[in-house]
């Protein structure tokens, strides 16, 4: 890729789109668009990407850490396809700038941990509302065994 933008069409259709390496010479965008999509390219980590170029992802809707959903991004059949270096360069639309390299190829994004940190907020909001909730309930229900 040498700039702009790699688009799959945006169809309401899982597509799957099968490439050789991948080399990256400047800024570029691989846009998902509103249909689901895989793309798979092959174990790129023998090719030299500029290391001052960054590939954007847009539009994906896949299962971020673990893999899998809607859109999924392949480079090799393993955790090898892409060198730590290239890996670094990848950018997930609305993530954090950390990636991971799954074991059968597929490249996914790690959740900022403030993202994290404000579910686990928002779980133990929740749990707390809950128990005070059934407190009440069991309270309630007290008064109205001893009456």
């Amino acid at each position: 890729l040498n700039g702009g933008t790699f688009a799959l069409g945006g169809d309401d259709q899982q597509t799957a789109q099968f490439f050789g390496t991948l080399t990256l010479t400047e800024d570029s965008t691989i846009d998902f668009g509103s249909g689901g999509g895989t793309i798979r390219f092959a174990d790129s980590s023998g090719e030299t990407w500029n290391p001052g170029a960054t590939l954007t992802i847009v539009n994906w809707e896949g299962i971020p850490t673990d893999g899998g959903g809607k859109d999924q991004l392949f480079f090799g059949n393993d955790a090898t396809g892409l060198t730590a270096q290239q890996l670094s360069q990848i950018r997930f639309e609305n993530y954090g700038p950390v990636n991971l390299h799954l074991a059968d190829g597929e490249v996914v994004p790690v959740p900022e941990p403030a993202a994290v940190a404000a579910g686990f907020g928002l779980a133990a909001l929740i749990a707390w509302r809950e128990r005070r909730r059934m407190k009440r309930i069991w309270e309630l229900t007290r008064e109205r065994i001893s009456q």
